[in-house]
């Protein structure tokens, strides 16, 4: 093969590796909200079955410790669901309010305070005392409106 056809063949290859790229970022963004989204619809169907079982006055440690560890499990990921480019901006329709981005430490401290409050969860789920989870619980829930207040749309 000549001199510029093995160029040819190189700059072809770059063309096909770079625009592969640009397409993976472009659906970045699309893949961390449908992420992020899904993981907010994990939280808040473990969070209801936690709040359900209080109510019912059926909780039950087994139960509680397993929906406590994948509550505390998300919590620990939540802060980073959030990377510059994922909001409206992105095309993709996202309840998470531009502030996130405008507030990053306020929006770290509200992250870090409800990853806090599940881990207290998940320590209080282990005692398998009705009393002791369902109050945890409810500091969780009061943890999640530190980020719902500010940070996200109103349905």
């Amino acid at each position: 093969m000549s001199i510029l056809g093995r160029g040819s063949v190189f700059a072809i290859a770059m063309v096909a590796v770079l625009g592969a790229g640009i397409a993976a970022m472009a659906q970045q963004p699309a893949a961390v909200i449908e992420t992020r989204q899904k993981g907010m619809k994990e939280l808040g169907a473990q969070m209801k079955a936690i709040g359900d079982a209080a109510k019912a006055g059926a909780i039950t440690k087994e139960d509680a410790v397993a929906r406590s560890r994948k509550i505390n499990e998300i919590a620990t990921q939540t802060a980073t669901w959030f990377p510059a480019g994922t909001g409206a901006e992105a095309g993709v329709k996202t309840a998470a309010l531009a502030a996130i981005w405008e507030k990053p430490a306020e929006y770290k401290a509200a992250a870090d305070a409800f990853a806090e409050a599940a881990a207290k969860l998940q320590v209080a789920a282990e005692t398998g005392n009705a009393a002791t989870i369902a109050a945890a619980h409810a500091e969780v829930g009061k943890s999640c409106g530190g980020c719902h207040r500010p940070f996200r749309q109103r349905n």
